[in-house]
């Protein structure tokens, strides 16, 4: 009987811990729910920093009627990497050019390139003809 009693002691006592565990748990979802928006926003602000700033007439509904084509360099730094794979083989831009601006986009430090001269200098095997070609069938 007293060994019951212990078990049945160590039993509520580790219903105790589990209760609070997951109450913690519990307390850092909510946390965490409060942190994702905050982030979102300041890799917006990033995004849309290298943008020209929004003017009346460039209201998000006449930009999207408009339907500008991206430039290059905007889609290297922004476009879905599928999309922009898509866009650069349209383009003409060579397999290693492809993989290689695909593998500065993927690395958790990647920061946009700021220019067409930035990109030449960060992406192994792009020189100035080889980007003049990829940007004379850019569309």
């Amino acid at each position: 009987m007293a060994s019951n009693q212990s078990l049945s002691t160590r039993v509520d006592a580790l219903e105790k811990t589990l209760k609070s565990l997951l109450e913690t748990v519990d307390q850092l979802n909510n946390e965490i729910k409060t942190l994702k928006p905050v982030s979102e926003k300041k890799a917006t602000k990033t995004a849309n920093s290298a943008k020209k700033p929004t003017t009346k007439s460039d209201s998000p509904a006449k930009k999207a009627s408009k339907k500008v084509p991206l430039t290059l360099l905007e889609a290297v730094n922004t476009l879905a990497i599928d999309d922009l794979i898509v866009k650069l083989k349209d383009a003409g831009a060579k397999q290693h050019i492809q993989r290689n601006i695909v593998n500065q986009r993927k690395r958790a430090s990647f920061q946009e390139f700021s220019s067409l001269d930035d990109l030449i200098k960060r992406i192994k095997g792009l020189a100035k003809p080889t980007l003049d070609s990829i940007l004379e069938q850019w569309s």
